[in-house]
């Protein structure tokens, strides 16, 4: 249960749907490990696989779920991520038909599976591995939710799943009492034609290209802007990001903050969000800059990001260059205003977990019979 986007949504899931009268839901986790297994609801019952994380222990531990599976004797087993979906149509699959039960297996997919170029994304060697167990079973889900259409087509395509079983269903990004603009809104910098606040959020991993944003950096520096670049995440591309920065004198402009707790926390100190991904599932932090009033500046990847930024008020989408992505921080920081603001906050609402839950609730709880439409 790490810090990471699909996790988050799972949570918010769980929480959300095990208020609802006459429901129970249990978890499953892999590994007793993350930040996020500390926000589950206490009426949650939680079972781990292991405590180790690691794939090969996971798999080595994944006969437990057979165990946990007879207890807790589920109506809907729903999944996300490879290993878990993996484990999903394999052994809950198995388990359904030897015990003869009507168990309804769903799956959710959290990313698109190619990048900003239309190739397949590069994986590690165990996440292959679990992408292809579930690539080959995955024919034993009842349904597939997506959280883009970018990501359905890529099902259908890469995984031959039929589109009548694919759902498609924006994610559950805001939880608690829904937002108010005043309790929410910052105040505009009123130096902001002078200084940039600008900030991004994301693992720094090889999807999230953080080496572009700090090219642009490089390019705000070299032009004579006067501006802040705060990044939040922690992965395995940290060491390479430091090293851009003490070669490029960036040290002053630039700073590696770390995992953020509550990332909605942070947001209101900046005056524009960047991304630069070379795919994204949905688009989290889009959602929650949007929540906190800020503009966005987007890749125009596969995934959410277009799917959510389709008004020029709430930010722009551009390809993956610097030019581009310099000309607009220009301008989205410059043309900003109280109001622009203020419908940013009033739209991300739409992506409020009450929402939301209840659209995946009427998928799991419908045994198929759930509306052709996505949602």
């Amino acid at each position: 249960m790490s810090g990471g986007g699909a996790e988050k949504v799972f949570c918010n899931l769980v929480n959300e749907i095990s208020r609802y009268e006459g429901v129970n839901v249990s978890l499953l986790l892999c590994a007793n490990v993350g930040p996020n297994i500390k926000h589950i609801d206490k009426k949650v019952d939680i079972f781990y696989l292991t405590s180790n994380p690691s794939s090969i222990k996971i798999a080595l531990s994944s006969i437990k779920m057979w165990n946990i599976l007879k207890k807790i004797n589920p109506d809907c087993l729903f999944s996300t991520l490879e290993i878990s979906n993996s484990l999903n149509v394999t052994i809950g699959a198995l388990y359904k038909k030897i015990y003869n039960r009507e168990l309804f297996i769903v799956t959710r997919e959290a990313n698109t599976l190619t990048d900003v170029n239309n190739q397949l994304q590069k994986r590690a060697r165990s996440s292959f591995v679990f992408d292809r167990i579930y690539t080959k079973f995955v024919s034993n889900a009842d349904f597939v939710i997506a959280n883009s259409v970018d990501t359905k087509n890529d099902i259908c395509k890469f995984r031959s799943v039929k589109k009548e079983k694919v759902r498609v269903i924006d994610n559950p990004v805001l939880f608690g009492n829904p937002l108010k603009d005043k309790e929410v809104l910052p105040p505009l910098n009123e130096n902001k034609n002078s200084h940039f606040r600008l900030v991004s959020v994301g693992r720094l991993t090889y999807q999230k290209n953080h080496l572009f944003t700090l090219s642009v950096a490089k390019y705000l520096k070299e032009r004579g802007y006067d501006f802040l670049l705060d990044i939040y995440g922690e992965g395995e591309e940290e060491d390479a990001l430091m090293e851009y920065i003490s070669q490029n004198g960036l040290h002053n402009y630039v700073s590696l903050k770390g995992y953020a707790t509550n990332v909605l926390n942070v947001l209101s100190n900046y005056d524009l969000f960047i991304l630069s991904s070379r795919w994204e599932g949905f688009g989290n932090v889009i959602v929650e800059s949007l929540s906190r009033g800020l503009p966005v500046l987007s890749s125009d990847c596969p995934g959410g990001p277009s799917a959510i930024l389709t008004d020029n008020k709430l930010g722009r989408l551009s390809t993956l260059c610097v030019q581009n992505y310099v000309n607009l921080i220009v301008e989205l920081i410059e043309s900003d205003t109280h109001t622009k603001r203020l419908f940013r906050v009033n739209y991300a609402n739409k992506y409020h977990s009450k929402h939301i839950a209840k659209k995946y609730f009427d998928v799991l709880s419908n045994r198929g019979d759930a509306s052709n439409e996505d949602f």
